[in-house]
C-alpha cells in the first residue's frame, strides 16, 4: 500500500485518481504485482482509466464518494487492465 501512496515531489495526483488505485489496492487487484513495476502500473492503469473510462473519474470529482454505479464501473475497469498488464520491467 505505501507504494501505490507514493507520489512524485511537486507533482501532486488528484484525489479521484488516488481513490482508484487505492481502490485496487484494498480489492486485492495489486496483490500479484511485483512492487518493483507497481508505479508502472499505476501509470499506466490511470492513462487506460483516461482513455476507456473517463466518466469514472468525473464522477468521483463530482459526487466525492464511490457510488453504486462507480464501484461496478472501477472493478470492470481494473479487471479489463490488469487482464493487459504486463508485470515484467
Amino acid at each position: 500500500m505505501v507504494e501505490v501512496l507514493k507520489q512524485d515531489e511537486y507533482i501532486p495526483m488528484p484525489v479521484e485518481k488516488q481513490v482508484m488505485i487505492i481502490f485496487a489496492a484494498t480489492r486485492g487487484y495489486l496483490d500479484d504485482i511485483p512492487t518493483g513495476v507497481l508505479g508502472r502500473f499505476e501509470k499506466e492503469f490511470h492513462e487506460f482509466i483516461d482513455a476507456e473510462y473517463p466518466d469514472v473519474a468525473r464522477e468521483l470529482a463530482r459526487e466525492k464518494k464511490i457510488s453504486d454505479q462507480i464501484e461496478q464501473e472501477l472493478t470492470r475497469a481494473v479487471e479489463q487492465f490488469k487482464a493487459r498488464f504486463v508485470k515484467t520491467p
